[in-house]
């Protein structure tokens, strides 16, 4: 239970509990979020849909919501503090995003630099571009590296449970060493093989040397047809209007939202409830 302000709310980890709580005559279900970040206002929207007439509130710590996803105005300009493009592999994701900003969503061309070798080749690289950066005898090299790469896979000699397992089987090692491992090591600061596989799932696009020399030889897209590689989808005006427009959809379903809600202190007690202060009401709050 949650005492905020003179108001009790109650507050579930299980949404089957939360769903039970309507049963009673008269009686509305009562939740808390803590966090006013794009998770936390998506969950209270998500919340009040699944739940009409529930009873929730969002208790954000800054003066504004949106965690990291907030925009900053100089002048004319609108600068993104956090995250800024918007892609997802996951299809119900990506009808999420369009669902909720609609228009405010658009997309823009990819236009992406590698540096290798001293020089700015484009993402991806045609196959010019490759050979003049790393010359036949490196290309014969990536070449046989992928070849050797691919009977090893087939014999089971490659771990492929860490990125670098993945990618090297997809790739080969040559190749991996001179375009892929090096921007993970600096990215990441640790060794792809340290890296989860799953990474190389989500993040890597290229797929595969066969599909990469296809992108390299055939730049152009089919019409309607999305790469990672080429797009992404931003919102206009920046992405502190993503979480602009999930809270007055949290406000419009009947939500309430605070801002400068400092909740300091969360403890557990008997497995379900946790309590802190809010630093602006000084008010206890038990949930």
């Amino acid at each position: 239970m949650l005492t905020f302000r003179g108001e009790r709310f109650f507050v579930f980890s299980h949404a089957a509990h939360f769903s039970d709580t309507t049963s009673g005559a008269g009686k509305r279900p009562r939740l808390v979020v803590l966090g006013g970040g794009l998770a936390g206002l998506a969950a209270a929207r998500e919340a009040l849909l699944k739940h009409p007439g529930c009873d929730v509130l969002v208790l954000e710590r800054e003066a504004q919501v949106g965690g990291m996803a907030v925009s900053v105005r100089f002048g004319d300009c609108v600068s993104d503090l956090g995250p800024h493009r918007i892609y997802s592999a996951i299809p119900e994701m990506r009808q999420w995003f369009q669902d909720t900003v609609g228009d405010g969503l658009y997309t823009v061309r990819r236009q992406s630099r590698m540096y290798v070798r001293g020089r700015y080749l484009q993402y991806p690289p045609s196959v010019g571009q490759m050979v003049s950066a790393f010359g036949v005898p490196n290309m014969a090299k990536f070449g046989t590296g992928y070849a050797w790469a691919k009977a090893r896979s087939l014999a089971g000699m490659i771990d492929t449970s860490s990125f670098g397992g993945v990618m090297e089987r997809s790739f080969g090692r040559p190749l991996c060493e001179a375009m892929v491992f090096p921007y993970m090591r600096k990215t990441w600061k640790i060794e792809p093989d340290k890296i989860s596989a799953e990474a190389a799932r989500i993040r890597a696009t290229m797929g595969g040397v066969g599909k990469m020399l296809w992108r390299m030889v055939h730049p152009q897209q089919r019409a309607g047809e999305e790469s990672t590689l080429k797009s992404f989808h931003y919102v206009r005006g920046g992405i502190g209007n993503l979480a602009i427009k999930l809270r007055e959809d949290v406000e419009r379903l009947g939500g309430r939202v605070i801002c400068r809600a400092d909740v300091r202190r969360v403890t557990l007690e008997n497995g379900r409830g946790v309590w802190g202060e809010d630093r602006n009401a000084e008010s206890e709050i038990w949930f």
